[in-house]
């Protein structure tokens, strides 16, 4: 229930409009029960042949007022006039009820939808500051899952929270009401009736629950492997993976599918079960009423007519609460997922005293610099130092470790143990954002955006003109006369940069990182999968960098390391000496 108190607290800055929505409910109720008390005059009159004289009889307080004023609307000159003004009393009060739910329902869309915003706002500024572990824990088709199929059940949960929470008991209470002031006894008998369906309500919304969360984790798990083969489609083509890749989707398809009929037919049953006990109540308080006008003789025809006309009155708000219940759990499963994420831990938040990144002068220092993740350590007791404008290459094996030292050197993650030092302060205490802007970073999978030359390298210094955007190109060894590329900075690259070659791409990514004019460069295996021609174009390019700048480079690429001023060593996680 913590979950589901939560979501209620996103509510609190639209408290005026869900009252004035509840207003609207309350003159909806008013109108339903004027028909009710209408609609039991027709039956009367017709019944008995008579005018309805409702005054003749007082049974309670309130069923005596509601008769005055159905006397009053339905005591006509002639029965057809009275038959008439009914009609036409019931018209509209139909059309205001149908007026005032649309209203209802755009100003509940309303909330919804900025609630909704709210929510997934909150999740995507909380994933940009989460460090880079988290990716251990979520796929990509696992995160859009959370984003959009969670948030489904979180909009439920909100309407239900403005309306059922509140409304249901009052429409139910306004039925009770009434039904007393007729006949005590068999309000009470369908009080008992209603006490049993809520217990096996109860049931069925502990087993929706379960079966709601397997079926999401399900889906995303579905929506992970999609993406996750999608993003590598050619490593899987390439290895003949691709009956591997169907047989496994068609399993993990096949084991939602499952799922999917089992929460179908329990989500089915479980309301169908309780509209059935709601008959059976129904059924019950017929055969009592009419025991007592027709052998007792101690209940008016009228009052059990008003008695069945109220009881779905009463039993949809009940129907209603229960029907809430089930998906109060539902949703739960859901929130459960998406508080989960919110609340997740090892975020790169910058610090409340955080402060802006100085120029870099003189050394960077790591001390005894320790990384582990989920119990595993990746790095262990990691102390060196890098002189400023010079030329480092951490080299290893794969899995030493050496990623890693990078993503912590840009503040993408951070040590478990130890510090690193820029100029003698710790690096986390500078804003995030001023320290990175003083890095150029390149990867080893050069990584563009599915557009022109110019919007990729725009999207590092929307304000470069044109001159500065050559001036990087240079640079990187893309334009000496002219531009490489056919277009120049309107070629289009394409999906991941398919329509420009390896080289290309890694330059470009590199002309990307020189357009804020870094002090530092960090580049991850910069060379990898390229031929000798690009490689010496690589290398080229960062003995140019490093007249101006300090570049840390991780690579096993002996090509590189033979121009490196220092050089350090990484295997199991542990610098070699």
């Amino acid at each position: 229930m913590k979950n589901y108190l939560r979501i209620l607290s996103y509510l609190r800055l639209y408290k005026g409009i869900i009252f004035l929505t509840w207003l609207i409910s309350i003159l909806v109720l008013i109108l339903q029960g004027i028909s009710v008390w209408i609609g039991a005059g027709f039956i009367q009159k017709i019944l008995s042949g008579q005018y309805l004289n409702v005054g003749v009889y007082e049974i309670g307080k309130l069923a005596s007022f509601m008769d005055r004023i159905a006397d009053r609307i339905l005591r006509q000159s002639t029965p057809f006039r009275s038959l008439l003004i009914g009609v036409l009393v019931l018209l509209l009060a139909a059309v205001l009820t149908t007026g005032f739910r649309v209203f209802k329902t755009f100003l509940f869309s309303r909330i919804i939808q900025k609630v909704l915003i709210k929510i997934r706002s909150e999740m995507f500024t909380h994933l940009t500051h989460l460090d880079l572990s988290f990716s251990r824990k979520y796929r990509a088709g696992e995160v859009t899952s959370l984003f959009f199929q969670e948030t489904k059940l979180i909009q439920t949960a909100i309407i239900d929270a403005m309306d059922r929470v509140f409304m249901q008991p009052i429409r139910l209470l306004m039925a009770l009401a009434l039904m007393f002031s007729l006949s005590a006894e068999l309000t009470w008998y369908a009080l008992a009736f209603l006490a049993v369906t809520s217990f096996f309500t109860h049931l069925a919304g502990n087993r929706i629950e379960i079966i709601a969360q397997e079926l999401m984790e399900k889906i995303a798990k579905v929506q992970g492997h999609l993406t996750e083969y999608l993003s590598q489609v050619i490593v899987a083509r390439s290895m003949g993976k691709e009956e591997y890749e169907i047989h496994r989707f068609l399993n993990e398809n096949r084991s939602l599918a499952k799922t999917a009929i089992r929460y179908s037919v329990v989500n089915s049953l479980a309301p169908q079960l309780i509209t059935n006990l709601f008959v059976l109540a129904g059924g019950a308080l017929l055969l009592i009423g009419g025991y007592r006008v027709f052998v007792n003789q101690t209940l008016p025809g009228d009052a059990l007519i008003k008695m069945i006309l109220l009881l779905p009155v009463a039993s949809y708000p009940m129907e209603a609460l229960a029907s809430l219940y089930l998906s109060v759990r539902e949703s739960l499963a859901g929130a459960k997922r998406i508080f989960g994420l919110l609340d997740e831990e090892g975020s790169s938040k910058d610090a409340a005293d955080a402060v802006q990144a100085p120029l870099f002068k003189s050394e960077i220092e790591l001390k005894n610099v320790t990384y582990a993740v989920e119990g595993h350590t990746i790095l262990r007791d990691i102390s060196f130092t890098i002189p400023r404008q010079k030329k480092i290459v951490i080299y290893g094996p794969s899995g030493a470790g050496k990623t890693t030292l990078l993503s912590l050197l840009a503040g993408f993650i951070r040590p478990s143990q130890g510090s690193i030092l820029m100029d003698g302060t710790d690096i986390r205490k500078f804003k995030g954002k001023s320290w990175r802007q003083s890095l150029g970073i390149v990867i080893q999978e050069p990584i563009l955006l599915n557009t022109t030359v110019r919007e990729n390298l725009l999207y590092a210094c929307p304000e470069a003109d044109e001159e500065k955007l050559m001036r990087v190109l240079r640079q990187s060894l893309l334009w000496n006369e002219k531009c490489v590329f056919s277009l120049g900075l309107d070629t289009p690259v394409g999906n991941r940069g398919e329509f420009i070659s390896g080289g290309e791409r890694q330059r470009l990514t590199i002309a990307r990182a020189l357009l804020n004019s870094p002090s530092i460069f960090l580049m991850d295996e910069p060379t990898a999968m390229l031929d000798l021609e690009n490689k010496k174009k690589i290398r080229d390019i960062i003995c140019s960098l490093a007249k101006e700048a300090t570049l840390i480079i991780a690579s096993h690429d002996q090509f590189l390391r033979e121009i490196a001023d220092i050089e350090i060593k990484i295997e199991s996680g542990r610098l070699v000496s």
